[in-house]
């Protein structure tokens, strides 16, 4: 059975006896499989990538689209990781296009790519230092 993607928010009960299946919210209409979701600042928001190599920041709350990545600057190929700074002022994304890209989480606007030999499938930032680490397949 083929189901849409989606991102599913769940509350998690004090008491482990009073859990539900019920999401607290879930994110539609999203193209090719989530790779990754990741809270953004203060929760307000919720990043994710994918198989459609397009980043995108939800709406925590309501989980309407706030901001997309462009097409011509993002990514060309599946996104593989993602990764935020310890201040949460940009993030790191990975990909099967041989690059990694660093992000201003603020704006979505791209700050720096790093091209590679081979597909990236792991990046981190330092949580200690501003240095990035690329690793490749």
């Amino acid at each position: 059975m083929d189901h849409a993607p989606t991102v599913q928010v769940k509350r998690i009960a004090e008491d482990l006896d009073d859990q539900t299946e019920d999401s607290a919210l879930v994110i539609t209409g999203i193209k090719g499989r989530i790779n990754r979701a990741v809270w953004g600042p203060l929760n307000r928001t919720i990043i994710t990538a994918g198989e459609d190599a397009t980043i995108r920041i939800w709406d925590s709350e309501t989980g309407k689209l706030l901001k997309e990545s462009d097409k011509d600057l993002g990514h060309q190929k599946t996104i593989t990781s993602l990764s935020k700074s310890s201040d949460w002022s940009h993030f790191i994304t990975g990909s099967l296009d041989k690059s990694a890209k660093l992000w201003d989480t603020r704006t979505l606007t791209l700050i720096k790519t790093y091209v590679t030999e081979r597909p990236v499938n792991a990046v981190d930032i330092s949580p200690t230092h501003h240095t990035e680490v690329v690793r490749m397949q």
